[in-house]
């Protein structure tokens, strides 16, 4: 169904993973070497290796529950309702 922000539908726009492609398309080493250097630079720093990690395994899931000192409450409300919609 398209939105207002895709009108035409299907996959939308995404400029720079385009020009990526491109670029890399002309230069095909070019992905070797950034990755490369991206596993290089993760033996010394740790925001390098945690992006290399999540890349590679997924994102760590996040809990959905509270903790103990703020647990989660859950309310839920089950309403019935009867209507007569006969006339007098």
């Amino acid at each position: 169904m398209p939105s207002p922000r895709n009108p035409g539908g299907g996959k939308p726009d995404k400029m720079v993973r385009d020009a990526l492609k491109a670029a890399l398309r002309q230069d095909t080493d070019q992905l070797k070497r950034i990755a490369e250097a991206w596993c290089a630079r993760a033996e010394s720093d740790q925001m390098a290796a945690n992006a290399l990690a999540d890349r590679l395994d997924g994102k760590a899931m996040q809990p959905i529950g509270g903790d103990d000192d703020n647990p989660l409450t859950i309310v839920a409300r089950i309403e019935r309702v009867i209507i007569d919609n006969t006339t007098d």
